[in-house]
């Protein structure tokens, strides 16, 4: 990404079928207990020099199991979207690569 500050959005992107998701930014807690929606809930995160990892830990699988959500990211420049899948033994993660100087 070309800056510190991100907006990230999450959502139900399939059928709202009673996902409840946890949300990690590097091990920090961003969401906790999140059940998701049809609406994006937006975060506004500050990035660590290198590599980010947001994970997105399963509550439970809806009732459509696996756990899925639809994550967007914007730079400031650009969005970036992608669909996190986890179920109650595995995490989806993505990883945000961020040098400064960039922004």
């Amino acid at each position: 990404v070309h800056s510190c500050i991100i907006k990230v959005e999450v959502w139900d992107d399939k059928q709202v079928d009673g996902d409840s998701i946890n949300l990690s930014l590097n091990e920090i807690w961003i969401l906790k207990n999140y059940r998701l929606t049809k609406k994006p809930r937006i975060i506004d995160l500050e990035l660590k020099d290198g590599v980010n990892e947001i994970v997105l830990y399963a509550l439970n699988l809806g009732e459509y199991p696996p756990n899925t959500a639809a994550i967007s990211i914007f730079d400031g420049q650009k969005w970036q979207s992608v669909i996190l899948s986890s179920n109650l033994e595995n995490s989806g993660a993505i990883q945000i690569y961020y040098t400064p100087g960039d922004d």
